[in-house]
């Protein structure tokens, strides 16, 4: 009998790259010959929204993820920081 496709290496280094990434991810035998892998989804935002701003080289920004609006804003300003940047600061990335 072959051992467990979760403990595959293959499936282990995936695994371990998925969270090298940033991602939160858990993963279940499901039946024999088949596993299931669940990602938090606040570990995606979180990811990408990181990898968005270290890939912006100009200074005075805020990425931002707004869960009413499923979106992620980026904001650019010079001199001080507006009013609706500091606003936008605020908002919690909490999905629940």
């Amino acid at each position: 009998m072959v051992g467990s496709l979760k403990d595959d290496p293959r499936v282990q280094k995936s695994l371990r790259r998925l969270r090298k990434l940033g991602l939160v991810v858990y993963a279940r035998e499901m039946e024999e010959n088949s596993v299931m892998v669940v990602v938090d989804p606040e570990s995606i935002v979180t990811t990408v929204t990181g990898m968005v701003d270290k890939n912006i080289t100009y200074e005075k920004h805020l990425v931002r993820y707004v869960p009413e609006k499923r979106t992620v804003v980026i904001a650019f300003w010079r001199g001080e920081k507006p009013q609706w940047v500091k606003e936008l600061e605020k908002v919690p990335i909490r999905l629940r």
